[in-house]
């Protein structure tokens, strides 16, 4: 019952990474939107913004202007901010007491700093 699926693969060299993104439709499979993306390691936050971007545009006719801020929503273009909470995310999931949960809220608040608008990392600090 989805009206599209976002799907994609990854691959790495030491040199490249390599993301193929596939928009299809829920109901009958048909390619709506693709691109590959070759970028240096490293830059995956950059890779990430410009798939949101482009699905966005992919599907702000069927949309419209509503659906493009809705998959914004939450995010971050500030890659520091990002990587901080990806950081917290990983301490969370490793927390073995209360010194990791601590150095995990500094790295979001850390994170809120860089993005006073980061609703991801306020939802992590919850």
């Amino acid at each position: 019952g989805v009206g599209n699926i976002l799907t994609g693969s990854v691959r790495r060299s030491p040199q490249v990474v390599r993301i193929s993104a596939q928009l299809v439709g829920g109901a009958d499979g048909v390619e709506h939107w693709a691109q590959s993306y070759d970028r240096a390691p490293g830059d995956e936050i950059k890779i990430q913004s410009d798939i949101a971007l482009n699905v966005a545009q992919a599907l702000s006719g069927t949309l419209g202007h509503a659906g493009k801020v809705a998959l914004s929503l939450g995010g971050s273009a500030n890659s520091v901010a990002q990587d901080l909470v990806l950081q917290a995310r990983r301490l969370i999931g490793q927390a073995d007491g209360p010194d990791a949960m601590r150095s995990a809220l500094v790295l979001i608040d850390k994170a809120i700093t860089k993005d006073p608008n980061y609703a991801d990392a306020y939802v992590e600090k919850t």
